[in-house]
């Protein structure tokens, strides 16, 4: 038989005293003070606290879809190349999804992941650019096969950038960016005489991606 609910059992309590006939009610004590009253119900029962709620995301974003080959939705990766070894690569880490013009993602960590970012020593950054792919594609967080067949549907000229430490040299422009944190920015060409392109900081708001993707003429390594 079902167990009621506390609520349930004072409901029937109350149901079935109301309904008793007179030759039932309890007889007066000796003295006519009215009987004691009887037992009450048992306590309701305290609620189960509430699960844990989970932990907000370290990052997100949302921002525009633009160009003239929207998908009607899509999914959303965030790729960060990796060339301060050998051999280069592409890791994969965050993503969220694209509805008509507008895309959302997340990052759940404070830090990319290790092998996410260019590292020289204890002082590293990542560099993540954020690509729309056709909905269910399988881009699972890690080091990115060079042979996967990905339908790259845009992309975001502006990356995501997180550092740490001081990496001076080709790389000195990454102090402009606050440390341990994500930021945006955007590409600098280099000057006559320079080598590298760089990065300056911009207001994540600004980080849009181009559908069909548009070429990233940036060479900052």
């Amino acid at each position: 038989m079902k167990t009621p609910t506390p609520l349930l059992f004072v409901l029937l309590t109350a149901a079935a005293a109301c309904s008793s006939g007179d030759d039932d009610a309890p007889a007066s004590s000796p003295d006519g003070a009215p009987p004691d009253d009887p037992d009450p119900p048992p306590d309701a029962a305290e609620p189960p606290p509430p699960p844990d709620a989970a932990p907000a995301p370290a990052f997100t974003l949302t921002g525009d879809v633009l160009g003239d080959g929207v998908p009607a939705d899509a999914e959303v990766v965030v790729l960060w190349p990796v060339s301060s070894g050998s051999p280069d690569y592409v890791y994969a880490y965050g993503g969220g999804t694209s509805t008509a013009a507008q895309f959302t993602l997340a990052l759940a960590d404070q830090e990319p992941p290790r092998l996410a970012r260019n590292q020289f020593g204890a002082a590293g950054v990542g560099i993540g650019f954020v690509i729309l792919v056709p909905t269910g594609t399988e881009v699972p967080e890690g080091i990115v096969d060079p042979n996967a067949d990905v339908d790259l549907l845009g992309v975001s000229p502006v990356p995501i950038i997180w550092r740490h430490g001081s990496l001076g040299g080709d790389y000195s422009w990454t102090d402009a960016f606050e440390e341990d944190t994500y930021q945006c920015g955007h590409c600098v060409q280099a000057d006559e005489g320079e080598v590298f392109d760089h990065f300056e900081p911009i207001d994540c708001s600004e980080l849009d991606i181009t559908a069909p993707p548009d070429d990233i003429d940036c060479n900052w390594t």
